[in-house]
């Protein structure tokens, strides 16, 4: 018995060595996997910064150059209104300027006049009053 002892105690202590080893290596295995995840999640991170950087300066770039169109259209539009405003408003003043020509006419005309030159007043005076109205819808 001895010599199997001998042989069984050999090769229990080489099934120790063995499942020690094995236990290490379970150990360096799993720290070398965690390692490699780690370093595939850090990897994956930068990959979505650097894709959110891109996409964030794309979405700015394309909100300036709606902000610029939109500041051209703003100023067009204002230039397109002041130059009918001014059209309209040189349209009143001149049928203003018409109706106290006529005006004038009236105070320096006889009774005669005044039935003639009556007429073409009142005609000047209503376009007038619907120019003005109509230029005041305008600019509301």
């Amino acid at each position: 018995m001895g010599l199997t002892q001998e042989y069984l105690e050999k090769i229990e202590k080489k099934l120790r060595e063995l499942g020690t080893k094995i236990e290490e290596l379970n150990g360096k295995a799993a720290s070398d996997v965690k390692k490699d995840y780690n370093e595939k999640v850090q990897s994956i991170r930068e990959q979505m910064n650097d894709a959110f950087a891109k996409a964030n300066d794309a979405l700015n770039s394309t909100l300036n150059e709606w902000g610029k169109k939109i500041e051209e259209k703003t100023e067009k539009s204002k230039n397109e209104a002041i130059e009918e405003y001014n059209e309209i408003t040189g349209k009143l003043q001149k049928k203003i300027d018409e109706l106290k020509t006529d005006m004038d006419k009236m105070k320096d005309s006889g009774n005669e006049a005044w039935n003639e030159i009556k007429a073409g007043t009142e005609k000047a005076w209503n376009d007038l009053k619907s120019s003005f109205s109509d230029a005041i819808s305008k600019f509301k």
